[in-house]
């Protein structure tokens, strides 16, 4: 094989937390809570240590403002089609069900897509087919989505009655702004596969507007290498050849060469001449169910590259907008709300949950089902938590305490600071998370670093 040579390196590049939200989101809403965890305890967001920051790190998650690093979002993006597999989960079927579903195909917001589309909102109302004009937009909420990276139309042709646009995704430089025509390349995209995680879910985004998607989509160039791809087989080169299994798969040849038979320049953004494995054939890989390697595609390039193809003029409806400004104007849709209620069961099945109950009928407290303390000690405890589960008060005078004749029966000798210091002293000794203390004379104070359930039963 010919040396492959990059001569810049790719500076960091933060992405918005929209990708990571809408895959954990897709996983929340067909997936069980252990496989979930199973997947992001091997991936955790970085400067999240795990176990100890686990919920914190889903309610992150959760929060599509946040910001990841490019490499970290694709090393998540790479690992998600094996965890699928094995929990019996196509990817294709999962991007359609989470990703063309959540946000009705959109990778941010509805009223970020309001928000940012603002320049562009005349021209939706007055074109006629508005799929060109989405192949536009992409280029731009793709700078504010992901700044110092970029997606440039660098062909777009009309062939009888169809449409044929190609699309190159690079990381580029200056980051920020959005100037496409002063944007040149800022180094390789870590590899990663565009047909899924880029091609698909642009192929589909029409569906925002009730719109058919684009009827074709078609890879030219992808950044993995080859042998992350073909997961069974044996893969050489020989001859500038690329060998799968001792058949024919491919030639070696330079970018720039091979994008000259596409009729399609990229020179102008200082996309470097790299070499290239570009596939002679499908190979159709039987443990994922699809073709993988598609002919004609470009493997090992330092950019991303996909067309689709689709009919021209297609008239848009009259209400093409409406699905976006009901999402925009409304909380939470039917899907967000299970989202969310999976969510938080996912946070309280992680968080450190006391169940305490007080048996009315032998006076006594048990904490998640064992026995615990009863009489006085159990009494005052069983005050203290009911108040601040209802009220949320931690704070309490000595005689309310005294005054309370359910607690003490004799209140002109209560021995209260007997019974409250067994309390204090056994909660030490069996449940640290639970503090009852005495903070200055006639006071006590309470204070629980674990979620708390509380109820009273007759038996």
């Amino acid at each position: 094989m010919l040396a492959q040579k990059v001569k810049k390196s790719r500076k960091s590049v933060y992405i918005r937390n929209d990708v990571l939200k809408i895959l954990y989101t897709g996983m929340l809403l067909e997936m069980k809570s252990a496989d979930i965890r199973r997947f992001w305890n091997q991936y955790p967001l970085p400067g999240f240590t795990l176990p100890d920051q686990e919920a914190a790190m889903y309610a992150k998650l959760w929060e599509e403002d946040s910001k990841a690093r490019l490499e970290y979002v694709v090393t998540v993006l790479g690992a998600t089609e094996q965890f699928l597999l094995s929990c019996d989960i196509d990817i294709l079927d999962f991007i359609r069900r989470s990703f063309q579903r959540i946000n009705r195909g959109m990778l941010i917001s509805a009223r970020s897509v309001l928000s940012w589309g603002k320049p562009f909102l005349g021209h939706l109302f007055s074109a006629r087919d508005v799929r060109p004009l989405l192949l536009q937009m992409i280029e731009f909420f793709t700078d504010k989505l992901a700044p110092g990276m970029v997606q440039r139309i660098v062909k777009h042709e009309t062939v009888d009655d169809w449409n044929i646009g190609t699309m190159m995704l690079m990381h580029s430089s200056p980051a920020g702004s959005f100037k496409l025509d002063k944007k040149t390349f800022a180094g390789p995209l870590p590899p990663h596969d565009s047909e899924i995680w880029a091609g698909m879910i642009i192929q589909l985004l029409p569906h925002c507007m009730n719109i058919e998607p684009f009827e074709e989509l078609f890879m030219i160039c992808d950044s993995q290498k080859i042998e992350d791809v073909v997961w069974e087989g044996s893969v050489e080169f020989a001859d500038n050849m690329l060998l799968i299994d001792d058949d024919y798969y491919g030639t070696c040849t330079t970018l720039h060469e091979f994008l000259r038979t596409r009729d399609i320049s990229i020179e102008q953004y200082g996309v470097p001449d790299t070499e290239v494995i570009v596939a002679g054939k499908d190979y159709f890989c039987p443990r994922r169910e699809r073709v993988v390697l598609h002919k004609g595609c470009a493997y090992q390039a330092p950019v991303g590259m996909y067309g689709f193809r689709y009919r021209r003029n297609l008239k848009k409806p009259p209400d093409f907008l409406a699905g976006i400004i009901d999402e925009a104007t409304t909380d939470e849709n039917e899907l967000w709300s299970a989202a969310r209620q999976k969510h938080e069961e996912l946070l309280d099945e992680i968080a450190h949950k006391l169940r305490i109950v007080y048996h009315i009928k032998d006076e006594s407290i048990s904490v998640n089902g064992n026995h615990f303390i009863r009489s006085a000690p159990a009494k005052i405890l069983r005050k203290i938590i009911g108040t601040y589960c209802e009220t949320g008060q931690s704070q309490f005078e000595y005689r309310e305490f005294i005054r309370d004749s359910s607690i003490i029966y004799d209140p002109v000798s209560p021995n209260l600071g007997v019974r409250l210091q067994r309390l204090i002293q056994s909660l030490e000794d069996s449940y640290p998370e639970l503090k009852v203390t005495k903070p200055r004379r006639g006071k006590i104070a309470f204070d629980a670093s674990v979620k708390i359930e509380y109820g009273e039963e007759d038996n």
